[in-house]
């Protein structure tokens, strides 16, 4: 009798330990999910709000120089005064943005990226639109169009590649934020198990759990 109470109580005790060990298991792994989950719509969200700052920002400016670069071709002097100030906002804006642009694109996107954004674009903008300034400014204190019209088109040309060099910029963020989609989420899409131990962090313990009640050969199919 004494031995059958013993055997009772041991299996209790060991079931007891042994289904807390499991739970605790469970729930810490849950947990370390929870936390890759969460840091990476972090990332997501932050890519996906410097792909929108930078576009808005990248549009305003170019928009601006091109308008005031029209304006010092066909000169009107209203026309003109008003390209100037709206070029003079876009500016500002760039220029408050510029040191938040280089940090964030260095920590979240890349060192490479920070660097395209510092030595090729910004440099081009301030380049062009240096030059452009300048023609403005002759321009109104002469009160009539500028006779170098070749060295307009010549800008005009640069500044219809530095559209194209901005448009592969934002899309190299775009398809950035696009990459880390699919990498974290391609497991759960392709209701696949994990091939790897770098895997399995991102496979939910009741995927994991499902996947014991099924034949061998629906592994690869739909849960």
């Amino acid at each position: 009798m004494s031995n059958t109470v013993l055997s009772v109580f041991l299996s209790f005790a060991l079931a007891t330990v042994l289904g807390s060990f499991i739970a605790y298991s469970l729930q810490h792994r849950n947990w370390i999910r929870q936390q890759e989950v969460s840091n990476h719509e972090k990332k997501t969200a932050d890519l996906q709000a410097i792909f929108f700052d930078l576009d808005a920002t990248f549009s305003k400016r170019l928009y601006w120089t091109r308008r005031l670069l029209y304006s010092v071709r066909r000169y009107e002097e209203t026309r003109l005064i008003h390209a100037i100030a709206e070029y003079d906002k876009a500016i500002t804006d760039w220029n408050e943005k510029r040191n938040s642009f280089q940090i964030r694109l260095a920590a979240i996107v890349g060192v490479a990226s920070w660097q395209k954004f510092e030595h090729s674009i910004a440099r081009s903008y301030v380049e062009i639109g240096a030059e452009l300034e300048a023609f403005s400014r002759r321009t109104l204190a002469t009160k009539s169009e500028p006779k170098d019209k070749h060295r307009l088109n010549e800008i005009e040309h640069q500044l219809n590649t530095l559209s194209h060099t901005v448009y592969d910029f934002t899309r190299t963020i775009y398809n950035a934020i696009q990459t880390t989609e699919i990498q974290f989420y391609s497991l759960a899409r392709q209701k696949r198990l994990p091939e790897n131990e770098d895997e399995l962090s991102f496979v939910s313990t009741w995927f994991l759990f499902k996947s014991l009640f099924i034949p061998v050969r629906k592994l690869g199919e739909e849960l």
